[in-house]
């Protein structure tokens, strides 16, 4: 039964069941708004807030906001005069709509849109998208400077229908100079498709989805990106930097449990690549946070019934469905009772034998982030600290079956960087004032040579001898300095400055790209 099959079906029961009330739709879970949601988390402003999984829909938000907004009344000490208004200001981005007019919202902060249409309890809004993004002084892979412009245009629309069913849509297309080869590509298992014209490259994509529920359960079909983890920047499972997903995907939430869990098609060497996930966290009291949860990848024509069941452990799963898939653990932890910060913790398991040494032997395949967030670090105010480390170890992501890495689009779904590396990340942040934001980072990522592109050792002599950041090692130095602004509602001017120092780059030994300084704006409407 294909995905839209799938998906038709479902619907058409829930419809048969009687009229729900849908949430809304989502919020990106590339946001800006949900680091704020951490600084309000680590107040003890929020109650039952499950950020281990992105994205959350417009009303949870809008929700995790009034929470905050009526602490912040009977207790104004828990903000500044600038966070209150980065309050009002989410605020009057999550609960603009019609169905949410009850609430006061700063006519400054109201959400605007090109054009909108309502009728009795049907509602939807129309926009436009524009982003316009240029580095400057870019190394290319033999150290002479390029210069990359990208040219982003799009629409967005969004609403419901008779309160029970909500819709989106985004589409963009990017216009590509510099950079790289502007060469056509329709192949997934080699990236993103990309089409070439005169001399630039253009790459299309889209978001959307139907939503259909109840206050407390929400079923999703469509195409968007899902992350998990406690991370600030980054996510050892399903991280953001993995492309957009097709998928039907469920969600649950009933008082300090929460489950969500997904099946859809990814793209790689074959059409038929599929990925199953589900998780469930828990709450046991306020500032603690503890989850869990699986994944799979697959490559069959079909959805199999059992990755669909919503409580049915995979591992056990994969046993009955011949042992040749590529399953995963996921637990996470985070705890924000620590005065004004929060502190966390995910652990990937790609696969394990609780015989062997975790360090030494190849088939003991795992990942871990660990972070430590200040939102008042050395009590000043207006400011947060992050610190995070991510390590992933050898053969993490592989598979003896080249058609079920963890890749979707050539792109590792989980952290980025690959197997075989770790990454130091420093950032901190200062509002001078609710519109503006400046941001200095660093970071040193280290990459071994055996990466995604190494399923297994070369020998059985090797089984037990798993080195971590093995061969030539590449190290990257980065430093930068950003400043944000919005200068109009929705309107975003962002210049960033920095440093990129490689040693041994692209791991060929000797060969170095240092003092490599960069600049980059970004227009964003």
């Amino acid at each position: 039964m294909t995905l839209i099959k799938i998906s038709l079906t479902i619907i058409t029961l829930l419809f048969a069941l009687g009229t729900g009330r849908a949430q809304s739709t989502d919020v990106d879970p590339d946001y800006w708004g949900y680091d704020f949601l951490d600084i309000l988390s680590s107040r003890g402003m929020i109650n039952g807030y499950f950020n281990s999984v992105k994205p959350l829909t417009r009303s949870r938000f809008g929700e995790l906001l009034l929470q905050s907004e009526k602490k912040y009344s009977a207790d104004p000490d828990l903000l500044t005069p600038t966070e209150s208004r980065i309050l009002d200001r989410l605020k009057g981005d999550l609960l603009s709509d019609p169905k949410n007019r009850d609430n006061e919202i700063d006519a400054e902060f109201r959400e605007r849109h090109l054009f909108t249409w309502s009728e009795e309890d049907s509602w939807f809004a129309v926009d436009a998208i524009f982003m316009q993004e240029n580095d400057f002084g870019v190394l290319d892979e033999d150290g002479v400077k390029d210069n990359i412009s990208r040219t982003t245009l799009g629409g967005r629309v969004r609403g419901h229908l008779a309160e029970s069913l909500h819709f989106y849509l985004e589409f963009i297309n990017t216009k590509v100079s510099g950079g790289e080869p502007a060469l056509t590509n329709s192949d997934p298992s080699r990236g993103l498709p990309a089409v070439a014209y005169d001399g630039f490259l253009y790459r299309d994509d889209a978001i959307t989805y139907l939503k259909y529920g109840l206050p407390w359960l929400d079923l999703t079909v469509g195409r968007q990106k899902i992350r998990w983890g406690p991370g600030s920047r980054s996510g050892v499972t399903l991280s953001s930097t993995n492309p957009p997903m097709d998928v039907i995907r469920l969600d649950v939430r009933y008082s300090k449990l929460s489950y969500s869990g997904f099946i859809g098609d990814i793209r790689g060497t074959s059409g038929n690549k599929k990925i199953a996930a589900h998780r469930i966290d828990f709450i046991p009291f306020e500032g603690l946070r503890l989850g869990g949860g699986e994944t799979v990848i697959y490559d069959r024509a079909k959805f199999e019934i059992l990755y669909s069941l919503p409580l049915m452990p995979f591992h056990i799963a994969e046993h009955h469905l011949g042992n040749r898939d590529n399953n995963g653990l996921n637990f996470d932890v985070e705890y924000n009772g620590i005065e004004s910060g929060r502190v966390y913790a995910e652990l990937f398991i790609d696969d394990y034998k609780l015989t062997k040494n975790p360090l030494t032997h190849w088939g003991n395949k795992w990942a871990i982030l660990a972070g430590l967030q200040l939102t008042k670090p050395l009590n000043l105010s207006n400011s947060s600290l992050l610190m995070e480390y991510t390590r992933v170890e050898p053969y993490v992501y592989t598979h003896i079956l080249d058609g079920i890495k963890y890749l979707n689009y050539n792109r590792i779904i989980g952290q980025w960087s690959g197997p075989d590396s770790d990454e130091i990340l420093v950032s901190y942040v200062n509002r001078p004032n609710w519109r503006s934001s400046v941001t200095l980072s660093w970071s040193m990522l280290r990459r071994g040579s055996l990466d995604e592109n190494i399923s297994y050792p070369e020998s059985e002599e090797l089984f037990d001898a798993k080195e971590f950041l093995s061969g030539i090692v590449e190290r990257r130095y980065s430093y930068s300095l950003k400043y944000t602004l919005e200068f109009a509602k929705d309107q975003f001017f962002q210049i960033e400055i920095g440093t990129l120092d490689w040693k041994n780059f692209n791991r060929i030994e000797g060969k170095d790209r240092t003092n490599s300084a960069y600049l980059s704006y970004k227009l964003d409407f």
